[in-house]
């Protein structure tokens, strides 16, 4: 009995001391002198069978990347941008919300320009300042609630340039015909006036020289001049 006890602690003594040489690591037997990384962490297992680690300079992002100082990245999906900085002597990741307009993902400051005369600015919270609003279209660019005619046919159709921001983070641009048409049609030129303009026109077939005001319901109205 007293031998069997005896051979009982020489094996738990021999098993003790036979694992003073390695480390256990998340369950795992690391041999000495092995080192491994996670993150900005190296571990390394000494000859004693312990676990030294040596933190890195650098910031360690949600997926366990090591990153220098001033590095920068982004979230498209979340449209965030991320920037490892130092305060106090600590690493630490700076985030800043971006601004997304159709799809893509701009920084703070940054300068949108959702068409050709439309201006917006990235500002702080990820909302968007208006520089200039517009809407681009073939006959160049129009400011925002301005108001031309243009030829469609015989007649002139009147349009309206609409262009505004939803909540500061959506941009709408877009043109509107006009129901009833402020302008009226020269009758020898692709030329619209605005209501209450005046100009002359020559009759042909009269051989005279015409005075003519766009009424104040988009219609012509004829006056006679002589000579």
């Amino acid at each position: 009995m007293f031998l069997l006890s005896l051979s009982f602690l020489l094996c738990i003594v021999n098993a003790v001391f036979a694992d003073v040489d390695h480390c256990l690591w998340q369950g795992k037997r690391k041999a000495p002198g092995e080192s491994w990384a996670l993150g900005c962490k190296v571990h390394r297992c000494g000859d004693d069978g312990k676990v030294n680690t040596v933190i890195n300079d650098g910031c360690e992002n949600d997926n366990g990347l090591c990153l220098d100082l001033d590095t920068h990245w982004m979230d498209r999906k979340e449209c965030a941008f991320f920037k490892c900085t130092m305060e106090e002597s600590i690493y630490v990741i700076k985030q800043s919300k971006g601004c997304k307009v159709d799809g893509e993902c701009y920084e703070q400051d940054d300068l949108v320009m959702p068409n050709a005369c439309s201006v917006l600015k990235c500002d702080l919270n990820g909302i968007l300042e208006v520089k200039k609003l517009g809407c681009d279209t073939s006959e160049g660019c129009k400011k925002n609630k301005e108001i031309w005619g243009k030829i469609e046919g015989e007649s002139c159709v009147t349009e309206k340039c609409v262009a505004r921001l939803v909540k500061g983070k959506r941009f709408i641009s877009k043109i509107e015909s006009l129901a009833r048409s402020k302008h009226c049609k020269e009758k020898n030129a692709d030329v619209c006036h605005r209501r209450g303009t005046n100009w002359h026109e020559y009759d042909s077939e009269e051989d005279k020289c015409h005075g003519i005001k766009c009424g104040r319901l988009g219609r012509r109205q004829i006056k006679r001049m002589k000579g």
